[in-house]
């Protein structure tokens, strides 16, 4: 569910892609997300305080150009911790504007991407961002319609191993070598952050 709070209505903010203006509120969606497209845009560059949470998942017929847009306007944002855009067709353009956004954004802990139409490319694009974040704790991109291969979970396993705090991968590793070495980079990230803390890691051969 998503937080908001009225504010900045009536008015375009900059930044927001034309596109989104024109997707209108359907409360009976046959998703069941009720997410006011527009105004979240609008509260997320209005850095609104009460809005911590965004669910844009299985919305229908959301542009790859409005989830750009998202993209882009969390690159300032200050509250929002949890972003999912799960089964929105989010394809590698949304993947890079994403990775960009990792690279300076320092709120947000959680992303979801699965179920979407992300390649390898895309992927390695949002791994190699972490390198550049201390803030996420949980990345999900598992269930793409594009296969990964072998090849790109190496790099993968390449990348993991230069940050120190992500705790939660929610995708399956096809070859065991990758999946035990990115088990052990989350075990290693999990001790680092503390044993005060409740265990976060998933086991990545579920």
């Amino acid at each position: 569910m998503v937080s908001l709070r009225n504010g900045n209505s009536g008015q375009k903010p900059k930044g927001i892609h034309k596109g989104a203006l024109h997707h209108q509120v359907t409360p009976e969606r046959p998703s069941g997300n009720p997410t006011d497209i527009v105004k979240t845009l609008e509260n997320i560059l209005s850095n609104d305080t009460s809005l911590n949470k965004v669910n844009l998942n299985n919305i229908e017929n959301i542009s790859q150009e409005v989830l750009v847009s998202f993209a882009d306007a969390l690159i300032s944002n200050t509250h929002v911790e949890v972003f999912s855009l799960a089964n929105t067709h989010a394809d590698d353009q949304v993947a890079f504007a994403l990775a960009k956004m990792l690279k300076k954004n320092c709120s947000i802990t959680n992303l979801n991407v699965e179920s979407n139409f992300i390649s390898g490319k895309g992927i390695l694009a949002l791994i190699g961002s972490v390198q550049y974040n201390t803030t996420l704790v949980e990345l999900r991109f598992h269930n793409q319609r594009h296969i990964c291969g072998g090849q790109v979970e190496m790099e993968m396993v390449k990348l993991l191993r230069d940050n120190t705090t992500l705790l939660k991968l929610g995708y399956h590793f096809d070859l065991p070598g990758p999946r035990m070495s990115a088990t052990g980079i989350l075990t290693r990230n999990q001790d680092r952050f503390g044993k005060h803390q409740p265990c976060q890691i998933r086991s990545l051969g579920d």
